[in-house]
């Protein structure tokens, strides 16, 4: 994939992010305001799009040194890990990027990632068991993954879309509530409803109130749909891209495919604990490994499966080394 390619699927994955926030937010305007104003939904769009704005400055903004020492993090030194330091550092040059600081995390099973939102301030972070598992070929082409992902700054991407997915699930619980009230409301409602005066308020309350409960259960039901796609969507395509940039930059695709299968293995044994879904989609491989059926994958894994992108490898293998 071309720089110019990545920035194209950059810009449309935020401009489809950009109009998700605008079509919710003119729905909940219109559901919080119609029968009192008829630009609510207009004042809704424009709130729900400063509010992206304002979750795109913090996925931008958010440190990472938190996250990694939530995973056990050691900043590593040349003395120290001599081996990842000198791929990485040999990578970098390569690349013509900054060196990215390296990391050793302290988990129990094979897994690496990248973050920072340039790569001036960017780092590559990998488990013990990873380093103990892989040959040099195929920490190289693990590391040239995760440097893929920094020089394409698809950290900002992942990080975004992230949070983005977590405020349209807290705007799916809104709804929810709202569409719960409306149905108190009527319930209350009916059972003054005897005629007369209380008939025709109740006939009023229908008309406003039954639109308000079918809008929030629709929204209620799709809102969380969008969020698990715009999380892990946007994730699986990016890993696509990161490991065409590995096979590239190493010029050795098939080493990176036999590490990919060494890792699913590696995290996919009974002994895994990882249980932080919210971070799943920060690693190279799914860090929960094969434990889940493969038509739940196909929809929310942050991964693309493992053989899918062996495939994918096996292509550029040919196209590079014939």
């Amino acid at each position: 994939m071309t720089m110019e390619s990545w920035q194209k699927s950059t810009a449309l994955i935020l401009a489809v992010m950009v109009l998700t926030y605008a079509v919710v937010g003119a729905v909940m305007g219109y559901v919080l305001t119609f029968w009192w104003s008829d630009s609510g939904w207009l004042y809704g769009m424009a709130i729900f799009l400063v509010i992206a704005l304002i979750l795109a400055s913090y996925s931008y903004n958010i440190p990472v040194d938190g996250i990694v020492k939530s995973f056990g993090g050691r900043r590593a030194s040349l003395s120290e890990e001599s081996r990842l330091y000198g791929i990485v550092r040999g990578l970098a040059d390569r690349a013509g990027t900054p060196m990215p600081a390296v990391y050793v995390l302290d988990e129990p099973f094979p897994n690496a990632f990248a973050l920072g939102r340039t790569p001036d301030k960017a780092l590559v972070a990998a488990t013990r068991p990873l380093l103990d598992m892989l040959d040099d070929d195929e920490l190289e082409g693990v590391m040239a993954h995760e440097l893929s992902h920094i020089i394409h700054r698809d950290t900002i991407v992942n990080g975004t879309a992230r949070t983005n997915a977590r405020f349209l699930t807290v705007s799916a619980i809104v709804m929810g509530a709202i569409g719960a009230f409306a149905m108190a409301l009527l319930g209350a409602g009916s059972g003054k409803s005897s005629g007369g005066a209380g008939g025709i308020i109740f006939l009023i309350m229908c008309v406003i109130l039954i639109p308000v409960m079918v809008v929030c259960l629709v929204m209620c039901l799709a809102l969380p749909s969008a969020s698990a796609i715009m999380r892990y969507g946007v994730s699986r395509s990016r890993e696509y891209g990161a490991d065409e940039g590995s096979a590239r930059l190493t010029g050795k695709p098939m080493s990176l495919a036999s590490a990919l299968m060494k890792l699913e293995q590696g995290c996919s044994v009974q002994t895994n604990t990882f249980r932080d879904s919210s971070s799943a989609n920060l690693w190279i491989v799914n860090p929960f490994g094969k434990f889940r059926k493969r038509f739940i994958n196909s929809l929310m894994d942050t991964h693309p499966s493992t053989a899918d992108r062996i495939r994918r490898l096996e292509e550029l293998e040919r196209e590079i080394n014939g």
